[in-house]
């Protein structure tokens, strides 16, 4: 549900969207590198038990909270 939130928000230039997006990206971070930890075990079901892609996601977040924060930015220029 936050994420449809945030995303709304970035859609619609909302000032709060960008700052919000990008701790929701910080917040699930550790989630991710826990399942790109346990990924290559067999106990994730499908893509999810991929090591590569559990591994390529974890710097992705990277760009994705600096483009959320660049958001903020572009948001205030209306």
């Amino acid at each position: 549900m936050a994420e449809l939130v945030c995303g709304a928000g970035l859609l619609t230039r909302r000032t709060w969207a960008g700052p919000a997006s990008a701790a929701l990206l910080l917040a699930v971070w550790p989630a991710n590198v826990r399942m790109a930890l346990d990924s290559g075990t067999g106990r994730l079901p499908g893509l999810a038990d991929n090591r590569v892609l559990a591994w390529g996601r974890v710097p992705l977040q990277i760009p994705f909270v600096w483009a959320a924060l660049q958001a903020r930015r572009s948001a205030g220029d209306d």
